[in-house]
């Protein structure tokens, strides 16, 4: 089976490599910032022939809560789900770049990539899911693809993110918090 790596390389939300070569950011550019900072490790990113490489990010709020889009129109069939959108590569975003767009673009939030979380296979695409944190933003800010934002306490969302498609992302979150859980003092 062949297959397309697509590299987790860094990158400015604008699209440039680094700082000093970025005719379209100042250094200073926030966007830059979080994609060039964002120090984790993460397995290469292999997409099957035939799916089209993609990334999302799911928002953590420090008390536990979990950021959630609800799609216009219930696009896709979902009532609520995570930003994600596949890569486009006209953009010449990395796949974190395009995760940290999606963010702003679906939810409002300007956030900081803070690991990875899972892949998962989907119809058309190959996601990337990465976990995040909000620096700022506002859901007043969100783009027309979403009608709505939501906060959910991580407890109640499978209640809330109930598309199949999403089981294994709760899943892979429900694991993640658990690591954090049992790695925190006290």
């Amino acid at each position: 089976m062949a297959l397309c790596r697509v590299e987790p390389a860094v990158g400015c939300v604008s699209g440039c490599e680094s700082a000093r070569n970025c005719s379209s950011c100042e250094s200073s550019h926030r966007g830059h910032l979080l994609v060039s900072g964002a120090a984790f490790d993460e397995p290469e990113f292999i997409v099957p022939v035939g799916k089209r490489p993609a990334s999302g990010v799911v928002v953590l709020e420090p008390d536990g809560r979990v950021w959630a889009v609800s799609p216009s129109n219930q696009f896709g069939g979902y009532e609520a789900t995570f930003a994600k959108v596949t890569l486009s590569w006209k953009d010449g975003l990395s796949i974190r770049a395009n995760g940290l767009k999606e963010a702003y673009e679906e939810a409002g939030l300007k956030i900081e990539l803070t690991g990875f979380l899972v892949d998962v296979t989907r119809s058309t695409s190959f996601t990337r899911y990465y976990v995040g944190r909000r620096l700022g933003g506002s859901p007043a800010d969100m783009g027309w693809e979403s009608q709505a934002v939501h906060l959910v306490p991580h407890q109640e969302l499978p209640a809330v993110v109930a598309h199949t498609n999403d089981a294994p992302i709760l899943e892979a979150l429900s694991a993640y918090l658990a690591r954090l859980e049992q790695a925190s003092p006290g």
